[in-house]
């Protein structure tokens, strides 16, 4: 990323969107992640949610696409107890730097192609422990 861009690093609330296989009707999902920016590379790992559930990002920056891989553990309680899934996400960057939307891709439980939106919003550029706290818990 050119050096007169915005950093991306920060704490963002990311949302995607997917259709369950045991309902007809889509959902939405959210968790807050935690964007460290090295280069063009952009690492997000999911603050503790409420569920339980995990979410964790690596993508490459090429203005204004992000383009990369995304990895959930869900919930261990919930309709997917804590299985893994993974896939390819790409991200188109808004100039303002505060926003990511986009589509992810991805393998479901019997093997069927599933693909989304994923939309990720910024929410503020510490990521120091205090701030990582306040949003522990959300989603």
């Amino acid at each position: 990323m050119a050096t007169d861009e915005p950093s991306l690093e920060g704490i963002w609330l990311s949302r995607y969107r997917h259709r369950s296989s045991s309902r007809s009707e889509e959902q939405d999902y959210e968790h807050y992640l935690v964007i460290r920016q090295e280069g063009d590379r952009l690492i997000g790992t999911s603050l503790p949610h409420s569920s339980g559930s995990r979410v964790s990002l690596e993508l490459t920056l090429e203005a204004p696409v992000a383009t990369g891989t995304w990895r959930e553990t869900t919930a261990p309680n919930g309709e997917y107890q804590g299985a893994t899934f993974h896939g390819a996400l790409q991200l188109v960057i808004d100039p303002s730097g505060h926003s990511m939307d986009g589509m992810w891709l991805g393998f479901g439980r019997q093997l069927n192609m599933n693909t989304g939106e994923w939309t990720l919003t910024w929410q503020e550029g510490s990521t120091s422990d205090d701030t990582q706290q306040a949003y522990t818990g959300r989603g």
